[in-house]
């Protein structure tokens, strides 16, 4: 692709991920696939955060050392994303049929902004490791969301100032975390570096905007909130 950029490590370290599988949190399934624990239950579930931070994991391990088990654990997270992504048409999304402590979820199932920018940093790493095209244009599918508003179906809020936000979780009313927005925009931004394509980074630069002229509301003074709902 002219002009792409190698894509590399991730812009956070996800390393981490690789002990969840020995931890309370975590377990892998029989395909290798890594389950979520979710909170206050005893329920594991293929939660697609966790699924395409696992799969970073494995890849920056793969780049370290080389080690093919590496690899074949990231293309699985990778392929679980490809098989399980719902197709909506012009976009596409991973449905999440389950709640969170602390939130009102007005829909079952959801959507997660988060895991959209995370799994698109991952297929299209995927992408540049095995020059497959599925991976490019699940990558694309996944992009749609952005561009949809959450009654459509998205995770994009428009506010009434005109701000352009990424929802976490794409529920109303939205409770703009902070996170899941930057983790949103790494996504976008990858797509930028693979294909220098404007309409990407028109995309990450109308979410900068919305960042720089409301950061400002997350600050309490010596830390940072997690979102502004709740203003925790």
């Amino acid at each position: 692709m002219m002009g792409s950029e190698k894509l590399g490590k991730y812009y956070i370290e996800e390393k981490f991920s690789l002990k969840w599988p020995s931890t309370s949190i975590g377990k892998l399934d029989k395909n290798g696939i890594i389950l979520y624990k979710l909170p206050y239950t005893n329920k594991y579930v293929y939660y697609p955060v966790e699924i395409a931070q696992y799969a970073l994991g494995n890849f920056e391990m793969f780049l370290d050392t080389n080690d093919k088990r590496y690899k074949d654990a990231f293309l699985r997270q990778t392929n679980w994303l490809v098989k399980n992504i719902v197709d909506k048409g012009d976009f596409g999304v991973w449905e999440h049929h389950y709640t969170l402590p602390y939130y009102n979820f007005d829909r079952i199932p959801w959507v997660h902004g988060m895991a959209q920018g995370l799994a698109i940093s991952v297929l299209l790493r995927a992408y540049q490791l095995t020059n497959d095209k599925i991976y490019l244009e699940t990558a694309k599918k996944a992009y749609g969301a952005f561009e949809k508003d959450i009654e459509e179906g998205g995770v994009r809020y428009v506010d009434d100032e005109g701000n352009i936000w990424l929802e976490e979780y794409a529920i109303l009313p939205p409770p703009h975390i902070l996170n899941g927005f930057i983790f949103a925009l790494f996504g976008i931004y990858d797509f930028y570096r693979v294909t220098k394509s404007k309409k990407y980074l028109n995309s990450f630069n109308e979410g900068i905007k919305t960042l720089e002229k409301n950061l400002n509301l997350y600050d309490n003074g010596y830390w940072s909130l997690y979102n502004l709902i709740h203003k925790f």
